[in-house]
């Protein structure tokens, strides 16, 4: 997974992102990264410039770990990282003014119901942003090795998302 993160994360990416989700960093703010797996959320972190809160979710208990070893790496303190997934969002209803979900929707097939369990999160004019490859579960690496590392990776992985 950081593999692809290194590839995702290319320096002219973050600009778009922060353009397209527009996280306000106000004290007030809560965004919720679903699925944070170990790296999405330091993405959003320095858009909120040490202000707020940012939560991730993740049901992956190691990957939750690494999150957390990296957020206090590079020091984000208003990271908090909680074990859960889209199905099982442990925050009440109307909580965050961002919910974002990267590249883990079209792992699994019940993705309307997954969008509705993240609204349930999201306050009542906050944004609901899902990020997605163009094609369902698409990953390009220039390195042919990684793309069948990736295929191979994809196809376990969605399988086992689903169960949750």
């Amino acid at each position: 997974m950081e593999v692809s993160r290194k590839y995702e994360y290319a320096p002219e990416f973050i600009p778009i992102i922060r353009r397209w989700l527009y996280p306000r960093p106000e004290p007030s703010s809560i965004v919720v990264d679903v699925g944070c797996g170990s790296g999405y959320t330091k993405i959003l972190a320095p858009f909120m410039k040490k202000k707020g809160t940012i939560i991730g979710i993740d049901p992956d208990r190691k990957l939750i770990r690494e999150a957390d070893k990296i957020s206090k790496k590079q020091y984000f303190p208003n990271i908090q990282f909680k074990i859960g997934n889209v199905w099982k969002i442990p925050l009440e209803s109307n909580y965050a003014d961002l919910v974002v979900r990267h590249i883990v929707l079209s792992n699994i097939p019940r993705q309307l119901k997954a969008i509705l369990k993240m609204k349930r999160v999201t306050k009542i004019g906050g944004k609901l942003a899902v990020i997605d490859p163009a094609r369902a579960g698409g990953q390009y690496f220039p390195n042919e090795r990684l793309n069948e590392l990736y295929d191979k990776f994809h196809k376990a992985f969605g399988t086992a998302i689903d169960k949750g």
